[in-house]
């Protein structure tokens, strides 16, 4: 029988999806027995929203103190500085590739990468548009680049990059972080925007106690 999913709907260049990280990286470290855990990158800044960051970096500027109150995340001075310069275009679609990538690779490492991921946009500030940027952390999981580069530049990859995006619309996600629970029978969502760990554990437990009545 197969497991029940948690299904995780981000996008890399989300700032509450990097408040939100480590709430679904301490989930996945403590359910991943009794449930398959999905990444799926929602394609947030693509087509005309690709812009760069100064349009942004104000409202950015101005809201992440909140942020970082309110999730326990900081924000790194590279990345700060990077908005405050304000010439780097912003896109979803390069890191969402490379975590197509990563996923068909080492897919049960999904969660952790995209906690890895965006810890190397908001903290370290590291240009995700180029790839050449993404080799440290590649191979921190004992992959080989040049595998990892080949298999990304093909049709395959981009093709089902941009299948997660319509994977995004189609179970109607609005925002992000968004999680869902599925099973063989039922669809559900859990959560949208940030939760604490604490409001998504107890969810957790009642999707646990929910498939024990199931099971009856």
């Amino acid at each position: 029988m197969k497991k029940p999913k948690i299904i995780y709907f981000f996008d890399t260049l989300c700032g509450w999806c990097y408040g939100f990280s480590p709430v679904i990286k301490k989930l996945a470290e403590r359910y991943g027995d009794e449930f398959d855990f999905e990444v799926i990158s929602g394609g947030m800044v693509t087509g005309k929203r690709v812009q760069p960051a100064s349009v942004m970096a104000d409202y950015i500027l101005d809201a992440y103190p909140r942020l970082e109150t309110m999730t326990g995340v900081t924000f790194g001075e590279p990345y700060l500085a990077m908005l405050r310069a304000g010439t780097r275009v912003q896109s979803s679609f390069e890191p969402s590739l490379v975590m197509t990538t990563f996923k068909y690779l080492l897919p049960e490492k999904a969660v952790l990468f995209a906690h890895d991921l965006q810890k190397a946009n908001y903290y370290d500030g590291l240009d995700l548009n180029d790839f050449a940027n993404y080799q440290t952390l590649v191979e921190s999981y004992g992959l080989d680049w040049a595998t990892f580069t080949e298999k990304m530049q093909t049709e395959a990859m981009k093709k089902a990059t941009l299948q997660d995006f319509e994977t995004s619309t189609a179970y109607g996600v609005t925002g992000f972080p968004t999680v869902f629970f599925e099973n063989e029978t039922v669809r559900s969502q859990l959560s949208q925007g940030y939760q604490s760990f604490e409001n998504l554990d107890d969810l957790m437990q009642q999707v646990i106690e929910y498939q024990k009545k199931q099971a009856v």
